[in-house]
């Protein structure tokens, strides 16, 4: 009858345990700029990642969205203010694995997270074209919402994810 008991209360202390788990689990949500990065603090952009809990979210489709299977980002600036997407919104990033052949999938329009390596910060920029020896050419918007091209092309191994969903 003890060892029964003892066996119930094992039990029952992993169960809560477990659960308890489950529900502390964090996303790591970084912050992108999402505008002109001359004067852009890495600094300041890194103090606003952070850990929120993660969330299911309901997609445009109506189906749930669970956010542990992206990148969670928060937006710094509103270069894509004409794409409907504003400071301090967040996106879930779609990741790339490390071979490269995602990058290749990358289609005009796409929304993409670089990283930009002279300055260690993420931004966000809208995607052109495929240029010579692994660069491809992006775009931001002015306030005005004219197309402003990025003053260098990036290559295309900066390229960290693609925006699937703003949330």
């Amino acid at each position: 009858m003890e060892l029964i008991f003892f066996f119930i209360i094992i039990v029952t202390l992993a169960i809560y345990g477990l659960g308890k788990w489950s529900v502390s689990k964090t996303d790591y949500v970084r912050c992108v700029e999402a505008g002109p990065t001359t004067h852009v603090s890495p600094s300041e952009i890194h103090n606003l990642c952070r850990h929120e809990k993660q969330i299911v979210v309901l997609g445009k489709d109506g189906k749930a969205i669970d956010t542990k299977h992206y990148q969670r980002v928060v937006v710094k600036g509103n270069c894509l203010k004409p794409l409907g997407i504003e400071d301090e919104d967040q996106l879930l990033v779609s990741q790339f694995n490390n071979d490269g052949d995602e990058r290749k999938s990358i289609k005009k329009g796409d929304i993409l997270m670089i990283y930009l390596k002279s300055k260690d910060i993420y931004k966000v920029r809208v995607f052109d074209d495929f240029l010579d020896g692994g660069l491809i050419k992006t775009h931001r918007y002015n306030d005005n919402g004219d197309v402003i091209y990025s003053s260098r092309p990036h290559e295309l191994s900066s390229v960290e994810g693609v925006v699937k969903y703003v949330i």
